[in-house]
């Protein structure tokens, strides 16, 4: 009969999506976990005589220092950055591209002022600002840094209160990681400002204690957090069946974003465009909506109404339409049982066949299958 293997877990960050991804991957290998190291913080006693261990990043030197022993010792993974100890093999995030996907989603819903905000100078933290800024200076924009490194989290968003106190307005936001997003929502408020009208705020992680339950629901760039701890496991179980490591890191990219109410707003300044915009919301259930009606509105030609709509929020105006037609759709799919054809209608579409094809160019697949996806990630 084969010994059941025993798997120490190390992890410097509580993300439920990744001990789910231990967890359920344990469960079907038949494996046992000493996971004292999460509960209690403790590094794990009689670690030599475990058959493998799966590790994060972790700000303790202590934990970072047992890391590096026991690696050499039993076969181990990390999850995350190779800077602990590059020999280790690794599976990790595309923490630039989470930072990417943040910038074209905020560039996109018209903003041209931006920050970063972060509570550290990790590697993580690095990659997400390098991401952002890079993105944010391909289409000509600056991106102020908020960042108090080191030291206790204590009255964080008072500190950063003050700084958003001299920035104008609107602002799009994006903090390291989700909990920090909900502490700017709350600098915000306490200086004042509106979000997501003055401030639009995402963060990174998606993780629904914070997002769904934070004062002004979250928006999120969503990281394959379960999907990373299940191939970190399913690499561990290979290297303790003495199989070799492999020559290349599996690096998952972010899936998507998911608009909360801390995003939920076009940061518009000028008159007509917000006009244009005002008439669009208004009527984004009716079925045919033209460009000539939606430049009347406007009080503009439909020529100047490009031109404006491009500087703004550089897209057509039809697109535009597209664009919150299908927001709603997705809203509706999340928030309702009604039929596929029902929210069809709900959302403006002529027929269900062109409802269909709009969503896929938008969001990479069929209304049903991304109903299902979605409420499994949420």
């Amino acid at each position: 009969m084969n010994k059941r293997k025993h798997v120490i877990v190390i992890a410097g960050w509580n993300d439920f999506n990744l001990l789910k991804g231990f967890f359920s991957y344990a469960h079907q290998a038949g494996w046992s976990l000493d996971t004292n190291s999460i509960m209690i913080g403790n590094i794990p006693r009689n670690w030599q005589e475990a058959d493998g261990m799966l590790a994060t990043n972790s700000s303790r030197r202590d934990i970072q220092h047992f890391i590096r022993k026991a690696a050499t010792v039993i076969p181990t993974v990390m999850l995350g950055p190779a800077h602990l100890d590059p020999r280790i093999p690794r599976v990790d995030c595309d923490d630039a591209a989470a930072g990417r996907m943040a910038a074209d989603y905020l560039l996109g819903q018209g903003h041209k002022a931006f920050a970063y905000f972060s509570h550290t100078t990790g590697i993580h933290s690095e990659l997400r600002l390098k991401g952002f800024r890079n993105r944010l200076a391909a289409a000509g924009r600056e991106c102020s840094v908020f960042c108090r490194a080191g030291g206790s989290t204590d009255n964080i968003a008072e500190w950063l209160a003050g700084r958003l106190k001299k920035v104008e307005p609107p602002l799009g936001l994006l903090a390291v990681d989700d909990v920090m997003a909900s502490e700017a929502i709350e600098a915000a408020l306490a200086c004042g400002l509106r979000v997501p009208e003055d401030i639009a705020v995402m963060g990174i992680g998606n993780l629904a204690l914070v997002c769904d339950y934070s004062r002004i629901t979250v928006s999120s760039v969503v990281l394959p957090a379960e999907q990373l701890a299940h191939e970190g496991a399913a690499l561990l179980d290979k290297l303790m069946n003495h199989r070799p490591a492999p020559k290349t890191t599996l690096i998952l990219p972010p899936s998507e974003v998911i608009t909360r109410q801390s995003t939920d707003h076009l940061a518009v300044t000028n008159s007509m465009v917000k006009s244009a915009v005002g008439f669009i919301t208004g009527n984004i259930e009716n079925g045919a909506l033209s460009l000539k009606q939606i430049a009347r509105a406007a009080g503009v030609s439909t020529t100047l109404l490009y031109t404006l709509f491009h500087r703004e929020l550089n897209c057509t105006p039809l697109e535009l339409v597209q664009r919150l037609r299908i927001r709603r759709a997705c809203h509706l799919l999340l928030s309702t049982s009604e039929k596929i054809g029902t929210i069809s209608e709900r959302c403006g579409f002529s027929n269900l066949r062109t409802f269909q094809r709009a969503f896929v160019r938008e969001e990479g697949m069929h209304p049903q299958p991304w109903r299902k996806n979605r409420r499994m990630i949420t």
